[in-house]
């Protein structure tokens, strides 16, 4: 018999975690154009803030895994970005940064045709942040599609006003870089090189894999290096 934890709200959470806001109030400047989505945003800058608390992470990862807060990178690196806190449980989630898109989750990405796959990164490459930075203008001309809202990727994304952001209800919880999507963009759309693109944004995804394989690495033309004859080490 299974045992259920108890889920707890926004409410019970809140006192624990006051000292968390607390230096985030004291210490980070606050994007004012994020209040609308009804939740307090700190800038945090690594390399100029103050040192936080060392159970600072642990607190951040507490209400992350809760969804009572978000970190959305703001530079490649990771350094920089946005604490975005929701008011209550379950708010809303951001799908972009400047620097950074949460794609579809892979299970819907290889599912997609080579030339959907590709066309959705073409998409996302040609795109452009809006002032804000937590959106996307898009040029699917540019990306060989008459039409987003007529295609077969338009369930990716969510419509709003005038520009686009990813649809939460497909999108993966890991960030991928900008670059990246640049890089694999312009791929020939062929199901090896599909194979060997989904592979490269899982390794960028996750700091602790050890092995990438040698075939994949020589399909990307990625000066990796190898540790046996079958696999290679992902470097960031």
């Amino acid at each position: 018999m299974p045992y259920y934890r108890r889920h707890l709200t926004y409410d019970e959470v809140a006192p624990y975690l006051q000292k968390f806001r607390l230096w985030l109030r004291a210490n980070c400047p606050v994007v004012k154009e994020w209040e609308e989505f009804g939740g307090e945003a700190f800038f945090l800058d690594e390399r100029t803030a103050v040192v936080p608390p060392k159970d600072f992470n642990q607190q951040l990862a507490v209400m992350q895994g809760a969804n009572f807060a978000q970190f959305i990178p703001w530079e490649v690196d990771g350094t920089v970005g946005i604490i975005y806190i929701n008011e209550k449980a379950d708010g809303q989630m951001q799908t972009i940064s400047p620097s950074h898109v949460r794609l579809p989750k892979l299970s819907h990405l290889i599912c997609l045709t080579p030339e959907d796959f590709f066309g959705l990164l073409r998409i996302l490459d040609t795109a452009k942040n809006t002032q804000q930075g937590n959106s996307l203008a898009l040029n699917p001309a540019a990306a060989g599609y008459a039409s987003i809202d007529s295609s077969s990727l338009y369930p990716y994304f969510t419509k709003m006003r005038v520009n686009y952001r990813m649809n939460t209800d497909y999108c993966d919880r890991k960030w991928t870089r900008r670059e990246d999507i640049h890089f694999l963009a312009p791929l020939q759309p062929t199901r090896d090189n599909q194979l060997s693109a989904m592979q490269y944004i899982t390794a960028q995804q996750n700091n602790d894999l050890l092995y990438f394989p040698v075939e994949s690495v020589v399909n990307l033309e990625l000066d990796w290096p190898q540790a046996t004859d079958e696999y290679c080490i992902p470097s960031p």
